[in-house]
């Protein structure tokens, strides 16, 4: 859903996704609405902003290795050697 009001001489856009099954990849890493302290930084005159709250970093930090993973195959190996 898009919903975009005119107030204050300002526009504001929202928009909300929601699911009816259960889902994997970028729809899966997100959590329900909450607070987004970090969304208090955001420059006034910022054209275009978005946020979101994952419910597990690790998971999403996972799944997106695992797509790089499908054109670097040994990429863990390869990050585990630089890091070592």
């Amino acid at each position: 859903m898009l919903d975009q009001k005119n107030a204050d001489g300002k526009t504001h856009t929202q928009a909300t996704v929601s699911f009816n099954e259960a889902q994997r990849g970028i729809p899966s890493w997100l959590a329900a609405p909450g607070p987004m302290g970090s969304l208090e930084y955001i420059f006034a005159d910022a054209n275009v902003v978005a946020g979101f709250v994952v419910k597990d970093p690790v998971k999403l930090v996972d799944d997106l290795l695992g797509v790089i993973e499908t054109v670097s195959p040994d990429l863990r190996k390869k990050s585990g050697q630089a890091a070592g």
